[in-house]
């Protein structure tokens, strides 16, 4: 951190020395808009991280969720098959549609 710091301060030293900043007053206010910037910057980049860890434990909560749904239900329960309307069944080859005769 010292060593970014200590370049940084390189750096406004060169542009001071090429007149980039006509005072005192304009070169710290560049620094604190430099500094400002930073911390934004940082603080954007947390929010991103948390949100990315608390979908990430969604999905996961979701996919347990889901495993325990899947292993809980039998592959005979009556709920998983559904009969079909008696408007569909075949009859004589042909599907049937109610009120036709």
């Amino acid at each position: 951190m010292q060593f970014v710091a200590h370049i940084k301060f390189l750096i406004k030293t060169a542009q001071v020395k090429g007149n980039v900043f006509k005072n005192k007053r304009v070169l710290m206010e560049a620094v604190h808009k430099e500094k400002a910037e930073k911390l934004r910057e940082k603080t954007i980049a947390d929010q991103f991280e948390a949100r990315r860890s608390k979908n990430k434990a969604a999905r996961e909560r979701k996919s347990t969720r889901r495993e325990e749904r899947i292993m809980s239900v039998s592959v005979f329960s009556p709920g998983l098959f559904f009969a079909r309307p008696r408007a569909e069944l075949p009859v004589d080859g042909c599907l049937a549609t109610v009120g036709t005769s």
